[in-house]
């Protein structure tokens, strides 16, 4: 499995947190980001991480939609919701975004991952829509819209934010 945000002291993952949504697998993108930079854990050891978290969310990915899984089951990735969560893919986004600008030039293994998603076709009139008991749901106007519409921006996808309210002047 990629991680669990639990450890034990052994340092193996803990069974009592079994699933991660996208907002958590972002968070725990940066903490990796975070360890490594602080050097609480080496080079190689995050290497060995990130090979197995892009590895993990390509098996997370919805065959039929080409999307992230809204969450999904630790020990086996291709288990969990059928649906789709585009705020906490705003999250996950931004944490992806950071980790590709970490990676050599010639390593395009997560910009790689996220172009095989189709989250531009999530985006309808610039109103990013997630994926709810089989059909495509508007994400209502709130603070987290922005963070999303900044998320997608990264990646070259614009969607609205519901602070575009105060660019109209």
């Amino acid at each position: 499995p990629m991680a669990s945000c639990q450890f034990t002291p052994s340092g193996t993952p803990a069974t009592s947190y079994n699933y991660l949504t996208q907002w958590d697998v972002g968070s725990v993108i940066f903490a990796h980001m975070a360890a490594l930079d602080l050097g609480f854990i080496s080079p190689e050891t995050f290497a060995n991480w990130r090979e197995k978290l892009i590895h993990t969310l390509r098996a997370a990915t919805l065959s039929d939609t080409h999307l992230p899984r809204g969450y999904f089951q630790i020990a086996a990735p291709y288990r969990g919701s059928h649906a789709y969560n585009a705020r906490d893919a705003g999250r996950l986004l931004s944490a992806l975004y950071a980790l590709d600008r970490q990676s050599e030039d010639d390593d395009t293994a997560v910009a790689d991952l996220v172009a095989g998603w189709d989250l531009q076709a999530t985006i309808v009139d610039g109103v990013p829509h997630s994926f709810e008991n089989g059909a495509f749901v508007p994400e209502r106007d709130t603070n987290c819209t922005n963070y999303t519409a900044r998320a997608f921006a990264l990646w070259d996808m614009k969607a609205k934010s519901a602070y575009d309210v105060y660019e109209q002047g």
